[in-house]
């Protein structure tokens, strides 16, 4: 999942993500602005050793957990998980 957060270039308030029928979107909650989320991130894959991957992330199981964020690497496919799996 990408680390850095993203901010509004009109309003300078962090975008929040937000899935909507089309796609994903980092989205201002203030202004409205918008800008499709990629649909991939930087991940270094532990079996080709590529460095994109297509990011999956599940949000939150149950409260008392961490999200689970799945990476598939673009290259040879293979899945990978980091924290509740």
């Amino acid at each position: 999942m990408p680390n850095a957060m993203l901010e509004c270039p009109k309003c300078h308030l962090v975008l929040n993500i937000k899935e909507e029928g089309d796609g994903v979107y980092y989205v201002c909650s203030n202004c409205g602005y918008k800008v499709p989320f990629p649909n991939w991130v930087h991940h270094d894959c532990r079996k080709c050793g590529c460095d994109k991957a297509e990011l999956m992330f599940y949000g939150i199981v149950r409260g008392d957990e961490v999200p689970l964020t799945m990476y598939k690497c673009v290259r040879c496919g293979t899945v990978e998980r980091e924290g509740f799996a």
